[in-house]
């Protein structure tokens, strides 16, 4: 019969076993049945089988004990774990997951091979215990509005390699790397070095956010009226650059936390690409600035740029005030001691009077080419000073307040003030320029007229003689 019922274990009736049976009598529809078991008509049918083949009201999925269609074959994942315990020993999940894809052509998530990482080394912690968090500063809306810089020391090559600096600037309002540069320790030369490698990428910033190191500001400034700036400072002065200083590192913790991703993912990537100096590093520093900002920076809200943009032919200047000055003062014979010789003038017996006991600066440029030396008369103009030096050996290179929550303050002030003006440096420069050029064009119209007039005369002589 049709809807004869299958022999049964005798069972207590329960709702379920009620309703199969009105189904199985024609007294409800399977939509009906569906709707009050609150399944869908598809495992209702599942249902009503295994109920009819005398099997549990709820049996378990067809597909119980079979492997996932999606599973990672067990050679991939072999693969995936010689090459984390060899080649790609120590690397994060993140940056082994990008190398795998890149390099090696397996395309995983970075879940997956979390997990087999966590399975190869149970006990390690892939991050220590989260301290106490800070609140976060918004971000400044235009390109070079803020440039946090710091440097970070570090064994940047491998654990058996010497501890080197990585000095880096990183713009607040992008979380780009605007320059970078590895040196043996952080100090003054390193920074002025990577403020011209901005400079000539992006112009003059409007504002640097650093620490109170003693490089950026002399450490007893505020107590003496008498305490010259320091070499940074004196480069930020002449170039109108504010300088914001913080009060605690978790301030600036924009380039506290790039230090931090850098020191997770440059180590392994450089045992990877065969880096293993300082001189390699530097070389490919654009490249490696570029593959970060692709993958962690991100555009502003503000799309105009607020670093002053520097012509080319500026860019000699802006290189001489990035160098590092030596204050000498000129002795009764017009000459200065400097870096084991020394420097004598040369054709100044005319302003011997004019420049003896009075204070030169001596510029000595950091890719070793010949100093210069610089006299500022009483105008506060720059005279570039002729010498020649004496028993000439190699020049050996010398070396030597805000918060987060005061910071956007301040900076909306110094816009208020300064940004809506010219760079007053850049004006000048290009002032001195356009009157330089005025002058040459003056000097050939006249050496020119000059000319006309000996021919003039030589012809005149020549026709009277006849």
């Amino acid at each position: 019969m049709k809807n004869s019922l299958p022999e049964r274990a005798p069972k207590s009736q329960t709702g379920t076993e009620e309703i199969f049976e009105q189904v199985a009598y024609g007294l409800l529809s399977v939509p009906e049945a569906a709707k009050a078991m609150k399944l869908s008509i598809r495992q209702f049918y599942r249902r009503l089988a295994a109920w009819k083949r005398g099997e549990a009201a709820d049996p378990p999925h067809g597909n119980k004990g079979r492997p996932p269609s999606n599973r990672l074959p067990d050679d991939i994942r072999l693969k995936i774990i010689e090459l984390a315990v060899t080649k790609y020993q120590d690397f994060p999940p993140t940056l082994l997951t990008q190398y795998l894809v890149k390099n090696e052509g397996i395309k995983v998530s970075k879940e997956t091979v979390r997990k087999i990482l966590r399975e190869l080394s149970p006990q390690a912690s892939e991050q220590g215990l989260r301290r106490a968090g800070h609140f976060l500063r918004r971000r400044r809306s235009r390109f070079g509005e803020l440039v946090q810089i710091d440097g970070s020391p570090h064994r940047w090559f491998g654990p058996g390699q010497k501890e080197c600096s990585l000095i880096a600037f990183i713009d607040d309002a992008t979380g780009r790397i605007a320059a970078a540069g590895f040196f043996p320790s952080e100090t003054a030369a390193g920074y002025m070095t990577v403020l011209l490698q901005y400079i000539r990428a992006h112009g003059i910033p409007l504002a640097l956010y650093s620490d109170r190191h003693g490089t950026f500001r002399a450490l007893a400034q505020g107590r003496s009226k008498n305490v010259e700036g320091t070499q940074f400072q004196r480069v930020c002065d002449k170039l109108q650059i504010e300088q914001i200083f913080a009060q605690s590192p978790q301030a600036k913790g924009r380039i506290e936390r790039l230090f931090k991703t850098l020191q997770g993912r440059w180590p392994h990537e450089f045992r990877v690409m065969g880096i293993e100096d300082m001189a390699t590093a530097n070389q490919r520093m654009d490249e490696l600035i570029r593959d970060f900002n692709q993958r962690f920076g991100i555009d502003p809200r503000e799309p105009l740029s607020a670093n002053c943009a520097v012509a080319e032919e500026s860019m000699p200047e802006i290189e001489r005030i990035c160098a590092w000055w030596h204050e000498r003062v000129l002795s009764k014979s017009l000459s200065v001691s400097f870096g084991g010789s020394i420097l004598q003038l040369k054709n100044a017996s005319a302003r011997k009077f004019e420049l003896m006991g009075k204070k030169v600066s001596v510029i000595e440029y950091p890719d070793g080419r010949a100093p210069e030396m610089v006299y500022r008369d009483a105008r506060g103009k720059e005279h570039l000073l002729c010498f020649e030096a004496r028993k000439r050996k190699t020049l050996e290179r010398t070396e030597y307040l805000e918060s987060s929550k005061t910071i956007d303050a301040c900076l909306d002030r110094i816009i208020e003030k300064e940004d809506l003006r010219p760079n007053g440096f850049v004006m000048k420069l290009e002032c001195e320029m356009a009157e330089a050029k005025q002058r040459q064009a003056q000097r050939k119209e006249r050496d020119q007229k000059a000319r006309e007039l000996e021919e003039k005369l030589k012809q005149r002589k020549n026709r009277s003689g006849k």
